[in-house]
């Protein structure tokens, strides 16, 4: 292997085969196998390139089997076009790009690195390695540091968990560093429940409904109010707080049915998921139907 090395200030590239044309102020040069491009705080490998120069190098193709590599992320693809100058690129075809945080993977990325963010409007697939959640959809801003963005159109999100996996489906996505929120139309659901509401905000272990009339159903029972916080465990729900305008429908293991209703409710379940103890505040009522 014949390696050609050349230095503009804080860039250098290197590859098997390099020649060089000139276009006017410009130097165009080729590079052909094991093509490598470094900078102060990044290195991009890949099969073939072509590197623009005035001054200084200012911009590149580079094509089949790119790797980004940095101290906070790598990025794969099979084609890239880089602006050294604004410190922006455009990743097309295969696009991964990694932490040791997440995952993403999609057709088609704008990656800046001055502002650390990260937009596409295709499709986009995402995984929490932290927490084992999946999430899927299309038009996404994301800022890689502070993990806060949004994806416009929400698919879904999976949490996963040895007992259970969650579902939740909305419009729209909302990243806020370690929780989210989703919007619009919201539907959860597992094995042992489902529910709905305007806005679900999913913070570690607890789930809030919010928005009009949230409500959520398990076997034997109903309960709505206009906010609900799921506290759970290995996405088991152990107990519900309905706050406003509460009510509960449960039914009993000897088929009574049982209607509560009150300002705030506290519910607490056993193993199947029966309400097991029931606390009520603010003007209670309730009926046992049989």
């Amino acid at each position: 292997m014949i390696l050609f090395l050349f230095i503009f200030q804080v860039l250098s590239y290197g590859a098997d085969e390099v020649w060089v044309e000139i276009k006017g102020d410009t130097r165009i040069i080729n590079a052909r196998g094991n093509c490598v491009v470094r900078g102060e705080n990044f290195e991009i490998y890949a099969d073939s390139a072509v590197l623009y120069e005035r001054n200084d190098i200012d911009s590149a193709y580079l094509f089949k089997n790119i790797r980004v590599i940095s101290k906070k992320l790598s990025i794969y693809s099979d084609i890239v076009f880089y602006n050294f100058i604004e410190r922006t690129s455009i990743f097309k075809k295969n696009v991964i790009i990694e932490t040791d945080t997440f995952l993403i993977e999609t057709e088609r990325v704008f990656y800046s690195e001055l502002k650390d963010s990260a937009y596409t409007p295709e499709m986009v697939f995402i995984r929490d390695k932290i927490n084992n959640i999946e999430i899927k959809g299309s038009g996404m801003n994301y800022l890689v540091r502070s993990k806060k963005g949004s994806i416009d159109s929400l698919i879904y999100v999976k949490i996963y968990k040895k007992k259970d996996t969650i579902d939740v489906k909305g419009r729209r996505l909302i990243f806020l560093s370690k929780d989210l929120k989703i919007i619009d139309s919201v539907y959860i659901s597992s094995k042992d429940f489902k529910g709905k509401s305007d806005t679900l905000l999913w913070k570690e272990e607890k789930v809030f409904l919010l928005g009009e009339l949230p409500s959520i159903f398990t076997k034997d029972s109903e309960l709505k109010g206009r906010k609900i916080e799921i506290q759970m465990e290995d996405n088991k729900i152990q107990s519900i707080v309905s706050e406003g305008d509460s009510f509960l429908k449960t039914v009993s293991e000897k088929k009574d049915t049982l209607h509560l209703f009150s300002g705030i409710l506290s519910i607490f379940f056993d193993d199947s998921l029966r309400p097991s103890r029931v606390f009520g505040k603010g003007g209670i009522k309730g009926e046992v139907r049989k």
